[in-house]
């Protein structure tokens, strides 16, 4: 969906109207939709230079900066919102995948939080390009098939 980071806002092809669109779409559906291999890091990069427009707007006086910035923020508020709204929705998707699932919110425990990466975005772009490699088993089957084998041997994990 959008270049890589450093690339031209007039190259990015997500706007605020696409992830409404998203947003709609996936509301319409029983299943999960299909979005772009790309999408989240094509997210983040839109996301990174809208708040680099905003910075740049902070710090100029010039006649009309104040109702850009204002402007700005209010679509990082909707942008935020539309993202919050679409990840419940396929959570709430994935669980109903596994059949019999409840979402909880657990802090880490200390331990946990020393081994967190923090933010971690997977892109297979690279391996694609370099080695022509691509997924044999798509999202939602391979959460089929992960949560099928995590119930036939929860035994050995809980």
């Amino acid at each position: 969906m959008l270049q890589p980071l450093g690339e031209s806002m007039d190259q990015i092809k997500i706007t605020l109207e696409t992830l409404y669109d998203i947003l709609r779409n996936e509301k319409k559906r029983e299943d999960l939709q299909k979005l772009e291999e790309t999408f989240y890091l094509d997210f983040i990069s839109y996301l990174r230079e809208k708040r680099s427009l905003l910075q740049q707007k902070k710090g100029t006086e010039e006649l009309f900066a104040a109702g850009e910035r204002e402007k700005l923020e209010y679509e990082l508020r909707s942008i935020q919102r539309i993202m919050k709204e679409l990840y419940e929705k396929r959570e709430k998707k994935i669980i109903e995948i596994a059949k019999s699932g409840k979402w909880e919110f657990t802090e880490f425990s200390p331990e946990r939080k020393m081994q967190e990466p923090g933010h971690f975005y997977s892109d297979i772009r690279k391996i694609k390009a370099r080695v022509g490699w691509k997924p044999r088993v798509s999202l939602e089957d391979g959460l089929e098939k992960t949560i099928e084998y995590y119930r036939q041997n929860q035994t050995h994990y809980w």
